[in-house]
């Protein structure tokens, strides 16, 4: 069938005649057509961009733009489903990149930045503890909060995971968070 189409539009394409492919509407509408097209793709990009888990300040940067915002607009109201399409795709992402709690499965992590460029970040901690809680309210579960003696031990084994490269509840050595939480303690009553 694309072939059928293809000689088709070759066969109408040859029998405009060169007097106006060469006009200047020809190349003003092109360009317009062109410029149209950019745009298009920047709203694309911009939609994704604004559906994805980014941390910093692109959303912000993105609602705060003169141009960005006013495409993003258009798209959102003219666009029919695609910010819904791109929002769902996102979260069967996610799901995709979750590792239950009860499970031993693991996701290999590709780019691993070097061990001197680890640090804490206590507030992105704590943001992640707010955004755990509201997904908790949603479904009724109890509220967590920050236990500051299993901290180090949550902080080390993060630390763990982007040293070798792998995100898992459970360690390369089969090891969970009780395993790992029994061992801190029993080195804390050894150093006693």
């Amino acid at each position: 069938m694309e072939a059928v189409i293809s000689e088709l539009l070759g066969i109408v394409a040859r029998k405009i005649p060169k007097k106006l492919i060469t006009s200047r509407a020809n190349q003003w509408l092109g360009s317009g057509l062109s410029f149209a097209n950019g745009l298009i793709l920047i709203t694309f990009f911009l939609l994704v961009v604004t559906v994805l888990p980014l941390r910093g300040t692109l959303k912000q940067d993105i609602a705060a733009s003169g141009l960005a915002r006013p495409l993003v607009g258009l798209a959102d109201r003219y666009g029919g489903n695609v910010r819904s399409t791109l929002d769902d795709a996102t979260r069967q992402a996610i799901k995709f990149l979750t590792v239950q709690p009860e499970s031993t499965e693991r996701i290999i992590l590709e780019v691993v930045p070097p061990k001197t460029e680890l640090t804490v970040d206590s507030a992105s901690e704590a943001q992640m503890l707010v955004r755990i809680n509201e997904e908790r309210s949603k479904v009724g579960a109890a509220i967590l909060t920050i236990n500051p003696q299993i901290v180090p031990v949550a902080r080390a084994h993060s630390r763990d995971m982007f040293e070798r490269k792998y995100f898992s509840h459970i360690n390369p050595e089969g090891k969970d968070a009780g395993d790992r939480l029994n061992e801190e303690k029993t080195l804390r009553m050894r150093r006693m």
